[in-house]
């Protein structure tokens, strides 16, 4: 047995064991020449499903470091930082940033470009919305 067919077992194990949310994943576009137009589905791309995992925890960031002149703007802020995972060996297309996410009626935002380990899951940074 080879490197890769171990390294693909144990993605499907992975997998198995956590991923246990159903998502969409709908690829967006925005109207040609129209850089401010709003996005609309991409006909080009389909809309599938997968299964995933999602972890949205609450962390703090060190916004109130910047030297900003406002007392009231120092402080800590409580952001929220969504991460799916998912094995996306099988997907007809990866998503982007921009691409819509749904699941059970909450709708999500990808906004970067999904981060990649060398194996065939993959990290997606979301935004509700």
């Amino acid at each position: 047995m080879s490197w890769s067919d171990n390294l693909a077992g144990t993605d499907s194990a992975v997998a198995a064991y956590f991923d246990d949310v159903l998502f969409t994943a709908v690829g967006m576009k925005k109207p040609a020449r129209d850089v401010n137009g709003s996005t609309a589905p991409d006909p080009d791309r389909p809309a599938f499903d997968f299964m995933g995992s999602i972890d949205s925890e609450p962390s703090f960031n060190q916004i109130g470091s910047s030297g900003r002149t406002s007392a009231s703007s120092m402080g800590d802020r409580q952001v929220a930082r969504t991460c799916l995972t998912a094995l996306a060996r099988d997907w007809p297309w990866m998503v982007r940033q921009g691409d819509a996410i749904k699941s059970a009626g909450q709708n999500y935002k990808v906004v970067a470009t999904p981060d990649r380990d060398g194996s065939d899951r993959i990290v997606i940074w979301l935004n509700k919305v």
